[in-house]
Parts: C-alpha cells; sequence; structure tokens
C-alpha cells in the first residue's frame, strides 16, 4: 500500500486488519503523530514498514508485537525522544531499523 504524502494523520486501530498478503506499507511522508499497539493487527506477511518523515512522538511498547516477518522498519525524521525498553523486542527478523 503506498499511503505518501497524503496528510495522514492517524493510523486507526486495526486500519489493515486482514489483508494477510500485505507485505510492504508505505506510511512516510505523512503527519502521523503516533502508534498505536493496535495499529498494526493482523498483518501475518507484513516486511517493510515505512514510518519515516511524520510527526510521531509516541510508539507504544506493543506496536509492532504481531509482525513477525518484519524485517525493515523506517522511523527517522520523526519527534520520538524515548521508547519502552522491548519495544523491538518481537520483531526477530528485523535487519533495518
Amino acid at each position: 500500500r503506498d499511503l505518501r504524502y497524503n496528510r495522514i494523520r492517524e493510523i486507526p486501530s486495526r486500519a489493515f486488519y486482514g489483508k494477510t498478503r500485505l507485505h510492504t506499507i508505505f506510511l512516510n511522508e505523512n503527519q502521523v503523530l503516533s502508534i498505536e499497539a493496535t495499529a498494526f493487527d493482523g498483518l501475518p506477511s507484513l516486511k517493510y514498514l515505512y514510518l519515516n518523515n511524520n510527526r510521531i512522538s509516541h510508539v507504544a511498547p506493543n506496536a509492532f508485537k504481531d509482525l513477525d516477518k518484519l524485517q525493515s522498519l523506517y522511523l527517522q525524521s520523526n519527534e520520538i525522544t524515548n521508547l519502552t525498553n522491548g519495544t523491538f523486542a518481537h520483531l526477530v527478523h528485523i535487519s533495518t531499523l
């Protein structure tokens, strides 16, 4: 899904739920303020998640808990100042963070 440049401010709970074959989401270059715990639920095939160049200041501790196949997570150029210990603990296949 390419959702770049859409002025998105919020990712609703389970926004992509049921998209079991989805492997890439481009949400970069928006105005997202936070990543809640259930925003990316139900995405068993997701490998690449682009959240860079937003205004993210808060990432829920379990925001990425169900993304077992995630390989690359892009969060650069946001307003994140701290993260809860273990936020990325479930990302066992991550190679780019």
